[in-house]
């Protein structure tokens, strides 16, 4: 029987107040970002987002199949997983090996892109982020080069700090939720998925996908 994981929410401003939620540990990934090639050490975007997929995959199967990690002739699951977060480091996703890191705004722009490649117009988007959206109009390519998440997508909320309200709202919809923690906007950023232990720290960003059983409107 799978476990349930707990996730507590903790507002850094509220002392004592505390959000939590039981999570069903048995419909997530298990991949291991050292198994990701050539920059395993530096994939815990790309793996977040597999582990992620494996969550949407397994709590709304009639929507996205096996689609989101695509199952490949005599591949193991585990190597699926890890076929899916290679492709997801390159440059035209995550650009996370030429960046040594994944950038926030590459694990937006790559998930989304990956997502609606693989399941086009099922899905609807949501993110919040605590500083201003970097894209070619801000030198954000130049160093490395060639790193352009293009411009921001209507359904980033940027220099909003994401809230535990919002968080906690999307995670009680079974919505697929990421959150990440890091010391500012220079920085990549470590991704933590639902399995998330106390957050006691102030988020960086937090993203959350929403399955429909219909075309989703457009994003």
């Amino acid at each position: 029987m799978p476990l349930l994981a707990l996730l507590t929410l903790i507002p850094a401003a509220l002392s004592g107040a505390m959000l939590t939620a039981d999570i069903n540990s048995g419909l997530f990934g298990d991949l291991d970002q050292d198994d990701v090639p050539n920059c395993g050490g530096v994939a815990c975007g790309p793996t977040a987002a597999v582990n992620s997929f494996a969550f949407l995959q397994n709590a709304y199967p009639a929507i996205y199949g096996n689609t989101l990690i695509p199952q490949q002739m005599n591949f193991t699951q585990y190597q699926n997983q890890v076929a899916t977060a290679t492709t997801l480091t390159e440059a035209m996703f995550m650009d996370t090996c030429a960046c040594q890191g994944t950038f926030i705004e590459m694990f937006i722009t790559g998930k989304y892109n990956w997502i609606e490649q693989q399941k086009k117009g099922n899905t609807i988007y949501k993110a919040q982020m605590n500083f201003e959206w970097r894209d070619e109009s801000t030198d954000f390519t130049k160093n490395p080069p060639n790193r352009d998440p293009g411009p921001k997508p209507a359904w980033v909320q940027e220099n909003t700090v994401p809230s535990v309200d919002f968080i906690f709202d999307e995670i009680n919809h079974r919505e697929d939720v990421e959150i990440f923690v890091a010391g500012g906007p220079s920085t990549t950023s470590p991704s933590l998925g639902l399995r998330s232990t106390p957050l006691r720290r102030q988020a960086s960003c937090a993203s959350s996908i929403r399955p429909t059983a219909s075309p989703a409107s457009p994003q």
